[in-house]
């Protein structure tokens, strides 16, 4: 469902453009969500804040490569 929306968003003209700027709202806002979530349930951090940053780095980076892939046309390579 998620790959399916980032596909109809980067069909929107002037958005291929914009993939890095996509993926710093989705980071952004998934933050805030699981802070939301932590607060909603009363639970506490129990991770140290190193590991949260290198999964948070990873995740940054997965989502920067997938979006910016999305604003690519691949279609030369294929033909």
């Amino acid at each position: 469902m998620y790959g399916v929306v980032m596909e109809k968003l980067f069909l929107i003209p002037g958005l291929k453009k914009e993939g890095f700027f996509l993926t710093l709202v989705q980071f952004i806002f998934y933050t805030i969500m699981a802070k939301f979530e932590m607060l909603q349930k009363q639970q506490k951090r129990r991770i140290p804040l190193k590991t949260y940053a290198l999964l948070a780095g990873a995740t940054l980076t997965t989502m920067s490569l997938s979006n910016a892939s999305l604003g690519k046309d691949y279609s030369i390579i294929w033909k």
